[in-house]
Parts: C-alpha cells; structure tokens; sequence
C-alpha cells in the first residue's frame, strides 16, 4: 500500500491517513462529518478544565 500511495502521490505534498471506517460508513461520514461525543465523565473533565 506504502509503494502505491508513494507512486499515486508523486511530487505532491499529500499524507495517507487512515482511520478504519468500513466502506460503507463513508456515505454517512462525507454527509454528515465525523463528531466527537463526549460522555459525562469527559464533559465534566472539560468542564472544570475549560
């Protein structure tokens, strides 16, 4: 995959990044975007932190 990337990117200044979603995730994602959902204990962090 590296050796293809490296190939398709040629003189470009791309970066591969991949994240795990399966294929069919990505109709939702590119519609509606990747969120963060904290939950209370991350919230309450942020909370007395922010």
């Amino acid at each position: 995959m590296n050796a293809r990337f490296e190939k398709t990117r040629g003189e470009r200044d791309l970066l591969y990044a991949f994240h795990g979603s399966r294929l069919e995730n990505f109709h939702s994602i590119i519609h509606n975007g990747l969120h963060c959902h904290l939950n209370k204990a991350s919230g309450l962090i942020h909370h007395n932190h922010g």
